[in-house]
């Protein structure tokens, strides 16, 4: 996305220019990531996806990994012990895909690029988890996120202590920690090399990501279960290296999908690596996105500096605030000494991710989203003089009514909507600038309704993962009437959910008590998650879910050595197919959980849902 110039307090006389600067084109590195995104993927026979853009490794690492989890079989197993030692290799710089999966990411690829509304949903503070509360000086919302609680519940829960970053590294700004009990590992994910691309009060932050998963036991026990496209190595890309006195494997690049083709291609052009290592019963794993905006981030020789550097306490420090990224309207209105507002209403995902404050307009930048599409500035000063642009640009411009007050408003509509509205309250001036990066569009009302919203609130950066009282929320907003259990089954516990309004969809994910395995229900106004074939016919039988026709598929998709996607009905996936009440439903039992579940088992916990 082109951002230019916006000064902090534009008279009348710039409006035009501004306008004129501002131009809503996709960048050339927009395109790219669109071209590979792993969420291409979505469609996928054997997987559950979030609407995030990256992948979520299902039961192991929801919402946090570029990948999801594929069935464990007795002959992946076997191929994976004896063929690789920690990359799961292929030996092909090429996988080639089923016919009717690739047409079905084709068509997924030209609807993801549609444009579509977006609801608002109600800022929602999460409540303290009872188990995060029993830790001192983690009871109140905020402080629960910080590194040192979401570190001390991780060990708690998994018994152990974890390797962490040394101290005097500072500019790595951790995001989130994810933890698996019965796979006995964690993942933490951490932005580095942030950098602010603009000038004066216009602009964005890119930054690189590294996602650090570490583990107790045989790294091919976690290995096994990422025989998936978006995780496969050419047998002759994996290095081998030294950490300290310990052996590992280090890849660049990965598999992206060629549009219009049947086939995923390796390629090292966009620099994503991996490190993995081992010592004795402990496994580690780098996963590092480069910032592309930024010359000479992290590269082999630094990633194992960084592998061989890590302690298994840091001393926790006390940080000084970094203007450039602050993590909560509170710091913000430490640092700048302005009396802030934040939205209560907000474009569904798009959850405070960080504030910027610039000194020299002393003016607050409230950003939102992973992809910083909705972005608030404030500052202190007299009303400003806008007026209505003469009709020769791309924008256009209208006064439009805020409780009575005028406000200014401008929107582009194109391949890639863009819209800002300006105003004047209680002697603050406000802009807001919302870009449509995947499709999704918020018109002048919802605007309207974003900025009469904002009040006195403290939001912070939370985690990604949601609970389950949002669910109503999001439904609300959807105009869905989901079916949920009146009790969670037995053996299972809920641990998150997602949500497509693209599609308007609501899945929800729970996770098995007795062993590794997942459970997911995906409900749509749609069928176009549900597409049967996708699977080779002799493997969907049909069934009966209460008076619904259904449909039931046992097994998934596996990469075999030579890098093609084959079926494998002994894949540990089952799926149950049905339409009811409006509503296309999709019911998901994978990993070890399959072993206690036949046809007859699923449908009665699909009977169940209310």
């Amino acid at each position: 996305m082109n951002k230019s110039t916006l000064s902090a307090v534009p008279d009348e006389n710039k409006i035009e220019e501004l306008l004129a600067r501002i131009q809503p084109v996709p960048s050339g590195n927009f395109h790219k990531k669109m071209e590979q995104a792993s969420w291409l993927d979505e469609q996928g026979s054997n997987r559950t996806i979030s609407s995030r853009r990256r992948l979520r490794l299902a039961f192991v690492i929801v919402m946090l990994l570029g990948i999801t989890v594929l069935a464990v079989t007795p002959p992946g197993r076997a191929w994976a012990q004896e063929a690789a030692q920690f990359f799961w290799r292929v030996s092909s710089a090429t996988i080639q895909l089923p016919e009717e999966q690739a047409k079905s990411m084709n068509e997924w690829t030209s609807d993801a690029n549609r444009q579509y509304d977006l609801p608002l949903i109600p800022v929602l503070i999460p409540a303290v988890a009872p188990e995060m509360a029993a830790i001192s000086g983690c009871e109140a919302p905020q402080s629960s996120q910080s590194y040192r609680c979401q570190v001390a519940l991780a060990e708690s829960k998994l018994g152990f202590d974890l390797k962490e970053l040394p101290a005097n590294i500072t500019n790595f700004e951790l995001r989130s920690i994810s933890i698996d009990t019965d796979s006995q590992l964690a993942v933490m994910s951490y932005d580095l090399d942030l950098k602010y691309l603009g000038y004066n009060s216009t602009g964005f932050t890119s930054s690189s990501n590294l996602v650090f998963i570490q583990g107790l036991g045989d790294f091919a026990d976690f290995a096994e279960h990422l025989n998936n496209p978006w995780e496969a190595v050419p047998a002759d890309k994996v290095e081998p290296v030294s950490i300290g006195a310990s052996k590992g494997e280090y890849v660049k690049g990965r598999f992206y999908f060629q549009s219009d083709s049947n086939v995923l291609v390796w390629s090292e052009e966009f620099s994503d690596q991996r490190l993995a290592w081992s010592e004795g019963t402990r496994w580690y794993l780098f996963k590092f996105s480069p910032n592309l905006n930024l010359a000479g981030t992290l590269d082999k020789d630094q990633l194992i500096h960084l592998a061989e550097s890590l302690v298994n306490s840091s001393i926790e420090t006390a940080r000084s605030l970094n203007p450039d990224h602050l993590l909560s309207i509170s710091d913000a209105e430490k640092i700048s000494g302005l009396d802030l507002k934040a939205p209560t209403l907000l474009p569904m995902d798009l959850d405070f991710s960080y504030a910027r404050y610039l000194p020299d307009l002393k003016q607050v930048q409230l950003v939102y989203g992973l992809d910083e599409s909705l972005v608030i500035h404030e500052w202190e000063g007299d009303p400003l003089e806008y007026k209505k642009p003469l009709g020769k640009y791309e924008f256009t411009c209208e006064i439009a009514n805020m409780n009575g007050e005028e406000a200014f408003y401008c929107f582009f509509e194109g391949p890639n909507p863009r819209s800002f509205l300006w105003w004047h309250k209680d002697g603050f001036n406000y802009e807001m600038y919302y870009d449509s990066f995947a499709a999704g569009q918020i018109d002048r009302e919802r605007m309207l309704l974003i900025a009469e919203s904002m009040q006195d609130v403290d939001d912070f950066r939370k985690e990604s993962r949601r609970n389950y009282e949002q669910v109503v929320l999001y439904e609300q907003a959807l105009g869905l009437d989901i079916k949920k259990f009146p009790q969670t089954p037995a053996g299972w516990v809920f641990t998150n959910f997602w949500s497509n309004a693209r599609l308007k969809c609501i899945g929800l994910y729970y996770t098995s008590t007795t062993g590794q395995g997942g459970l997911s229900v995906g409900q749509c106004q749609t069928d176009k998650r549900t597409d049967l074939s996708l699977y080779p016919f002799d493997a969907v039988k049909r069934t009966k879910v209460g008076s619904a026709r259904g449909y039931y598929v046992a097994g998934g998709y596996i990469i075999t050595a030579d890098g093609k996607q084959v079926w494998d009905p002994n894949s540990l996936v089952r799926k149950l197919y049905w339409q009811e009440d409006g509503l296309w439903l999709q019911i998901s039992i994978y990993g070890d959980a399959t072993l206690l579940y036949d046809k007859e088992n699923l449908i009665s916990v699909a009977e169940s849902l209310r």
